[in-house]
């Protein structure tokens, strides 16, 4: 398993968590999406099966692979 973590601005989290969404769906990956924060920042979580997809969606929303 793969995580990739985004930080994201709290005014941008509805908007970006959509597109994350539907990123997510139309490429049918297997993945665990979780999210925290605070009151300035959120932090999104996605758990991936795949190396390959886990690389693609970081690139795609500017996420960082977590250490495992």
């Amino acid at each position: 398993m793969q995580i990739v973590e985004v930080r994201l601005p709290r005014a941008e989290v509805a908007g970006r968590m959509d597109d994350m969404r539907h990123w997510l769906a139309t490429r049918s990956c297997q993945h665990t999406l979780t999210s925290t924060g605070s009151s300035s920042e959120s932090v999104v979580l996605v758990e991936f099966a795949s190396e390959a997809d886990a690389g693609d969606f970081a690139q795609e929303f500017g996420g960082s692979l977590v250490p495992g």
